[in-house]
């Protein structure tokens, strides 16, 4: 059985439809298993062995090249459409997706328009699938791949990544990794708290790995890493590097973000922070992870500014609850 999965973006959303992958993998006879994916995602989709063919979409660079998109747009579809399909699963529910999915030959899956981001794209499926969108995304796509490709699916959850393609670190020297960027300012913990928290880090002899991926994450990490020892500022890493050196950590602290989800997907131990985010529907999930949720009037707004005009000594005033002695705590925990 050949299928083709749907899924484009984000690193977190790609990442949350690999155990789909796995159960499907093991579920289903003889199945062969091609993804369309981001360009900017690939690397994902690589490391996990059940997946054969992998068909790139520039869905983020054709809105900065317009030029460039039809005549790519062509390319993708001649590939796609070569042979035909079992089975096409559109993962992401979305018009864009759902359109590209159209490319490919054969029958077409997805979530049905009570349970899809964009009820249009349900129009586009054969087989219209409901699953609840009262739960993890994790549980979503494994609901509906399990739907679409007839078969059960159980409580454990395997990402089914090849550990092989992540090295062994070269340093012996134990270190955290901080998680901080993210595209949300109602999602990140105040600077003076990992500022804090490194500074206990350092009294307890734990290095600290420092990530970026743009000049505004730059830029805060080079304020929490103000003077402090302990704290090294990495490159700018592709996605194969951010794994090996998530994969080497001896723990990791995260804001909501992706790479916090790369973190589970590896089992690394996690401490995600959550305030105007619910972790109940896009936490981390896996072995090893502690969500810490803030208890707040207002959280978890699902606002990407924090709207709070009350008093606070912090801004996002939600996290005020989640002090650095807390998250070091945690992290004992876990390591």
């Amino acid at each position: 059985m050949r299928i083709l999965v749907v899924k484009l973006t984000s690193l977190g959303d790609v990442i949350h439809t690999l155990p789909a992958v796995t159960d499907a993998a093991k579920h289903v006879e003889k199945i062969e298993i091609d993804w369309l994916v981001d360009e900017n995602f690939q690397a994902i989709v690589r490391w996990h062995p059940s997946v054969s063919n992998i068909y790139t979409a520039a869905t983020r660079r054709w809105r900065r090249q317009p030029a460039k998109f039809l005549p790519e747009l062509r390319a993708l579809s001649k590939q796609v459409s070569r042979d035909p399909y079992d089975l096409i699963i559109d993962a992401q529910g979305l018009l864009k997706s759902a359109i590209l999915a159209k490319m490919a030959k054969g029958q077409r899956a997805g979530y049905d328009r009570f349970s899809i981001k964009e009820a249009p794209a349900s129009q586009l499926y054969h087989l219209k699938l409901a699953v609840s969108t009262d739960q993890h995304a994790v549980y979503r796509a494994r609901r509906l791949f399990a739907g679409a490709l007839g078969y059960d699916i159980d409580e454990t959850i395997c990402y089914g990544l090849d550990r092989e393609q992540f090295p062994g670190s070269e340093t012996t020297h134990p270190y955290l990794v901080f998680l901080h960027g993210t595209t949300w300012q109602s999602k990140q913990w105040p600077v003076e708290y990992w500022q804090q928290l490194a500074e206990i880090a350092l009294e307890n002899g734990i290095k600290i790995k420092l990530l970026w991926g743009n000049e505004t994450e730059f830029k805060y990490a080079l304020a929490i890493a103000l003077e402090r020892p302990n704290i090294e500022i990495c490159p700018k890493m592709n996605l194969d590097e951010v794994a090996v050196l998530i994969s080497n950590a001896q723990a990791v602290v995260a804001v909501d973000t992706g790479l916090g989800h790369l973190a589970a997907a590896l089992s690394i131990p996690c401490v995600s922070l959550y305030g105007a985010t619910n972790s109940s529907l896009t936490g981390t999930i896996g072995e090893y992870q502690t969500h810490l949720q803030a208890v707040f009037e207002c959280s978890p707004c699902l606002n990407r500014q924090c709207q709070y005009k009350g008093a606070s000594i912090l801004t996002p005033a939600c996290f005020v609850q989640l002090s650095p002695q807390i998250v070091w705590n945690n992290i004992l925990k876990l390591i």
